[in-house]
């Protein structure tokens, strides 16, 4: 879409063996856009992309069907012209996991999550520093993590919530600023006013990284 309001489809998602259901952001790469859809590709679980500005789209890589690849990926971020991401579900221990896909379409699970270290990842990686921070929804005591992965295979934990009136469930991803990570809690915090929110209403959280 143009700055005046302009709009064209660049393209139209066909499903299956093309993708399906796109709901992660786009990122810009050596001159073309990638993405992911949650559906489509070979086996129906979901796709990376790369769609050219005037676009021509192709199916980068289409996540097995295994299971122990990946099911439900969300955005990506770049890190030295390779492509990072979050899968809510699948991994060796069924509760997410963290990979890198190349723009030739090689792809590698970089980290599992097991429920301790984390589950279900859903927001958006940032990159500080040549590391990726990102948060799970569950795992930890049950609330949801604030992750690093710091190397390929080396992950570590920043932060477990604690629920009520600590926050809870970190839907969303991280914003970096001097030094400071922020982030919102979809439930959690101390404010309740109806009975059947004894849950919370949710936080702004900041932590050092």
């Amino acid at each position: 879409m143009s700055s005046s309001g302009k709009e064209r489809v660049l393209h139209r998602f066909t499903g299956k063996p093309d993708g399906a259901f796109p709901t992660g952001n786009l990122v810009f790469l050596n001159g073309g856009l990638y993405g992911t859809t949650q559906a489509g590709g070979t086996c129906n679980w979901g796709t990376v992309f790369e769609i050219t500005l005037s676009g021509r789209e192709r199916v980068l890589y289409s996540f097995n069907c295994t299971g122990l690849d990946a099911i439900v990926p969300t955005g990506l971020v770049t890190v030295h012209g390779v492509l990072y991401g979050t899968l809510q579900q699948g991994g060796t221990r069924r509760h997410g996991a963290l990979y890198s896909v190349t723009i030739h379409g090689e792809e590698h699970i970089l980290q599992s999550f097991d429920g301790r270290n984390g589950s279900e990842p859903l927001g958006s990686l940032i990159t500080v520093n040549g590391a990726l921070y990102g948060t799970t929804v569950g795992g930890g005591y049950g609330y949801g993590v604030v992750y690093a992965l710091t190397a390929p295979g080396r992950l570590q934990v920043l932060y477990r919530f604690k629920g009520v009136p600590d926050g809870s469930m970190p839907f969303a991803g991280l914003a970096y600023l001097n030094g400071t990570l922020y982030g919102t809690t979809y439930m959690g915090g101390s404010w309740c006013r109806y009975q059947y929110c004894q849950q919370g209403y949710g936080t702004v959280f900041r932590l050092s990284p």
